[in-house]
């Protein structure tokens, strides 16, 4: 029985260490990539706009203004949900059960990670290839040799 604990204590450890990494790792990317290059790409779309309507002012820019205002609430919402997940990642360090940690991880960790996940998936089809700062799902298989 006590054999049968330590592993379990062990795969409890190795559980929240990967969830704790994996989390930093998710929120260092959207600060300091997607969200930089989100909110440039919006600028973008926004610049672009003025500039035809200042052309021809009864142009139409619907694509832009319907895209920077989706990818405006996309951004918000994803920075709310990154925000609420640093400050959860940060109650992690107070708790020192394993067990209260890995469930801890598992309901409030994660469900923001997805969350999250889901906003800069949309964020990602709307934003100009070029301007992701990331490689897609494609990008990666059509580039293997």
């Amino acid at each position: 029985e006590v054999e049968i604990r330590a592993r379990y204590e062990i795969k409890l450890e190795g559980y929240c260490k990967i969830r704790n990494i994996e989390a930093r790792t998710m929120l260092e990317m959207v600060y300091r990539d997607i969200f930089p290059a989100v909110s440039a790409y919006c600028a973008e779309l926004s610049t672009a706009a003025i500039s035809r309507r200042a052309f021809v002012p009864e142009a139409p820019c619907s694509f832009e203004e319907d895209t920077v205002s989706r990818l405006s609430v996309l951004l918000q919402d994803a920075y709310r949900v990154a925000g609420e997940m640093k400050a959860v990642l940060e109650k992690t360090a107070a708790i020192g059960d394993i067990q209260e940690l890995a469930m801890f991880y598992k309901d409030s960790v994660l469900s923001r990670m997805e969350e999250l996940r889901a906003y800069v998936d949309e964020m990602e089809t709307l934003t100009a290839a070029s301007a992701w700062p990331m490689p897609t799902y494609g990008d990666l298989l059509l580039s293997v040799n």
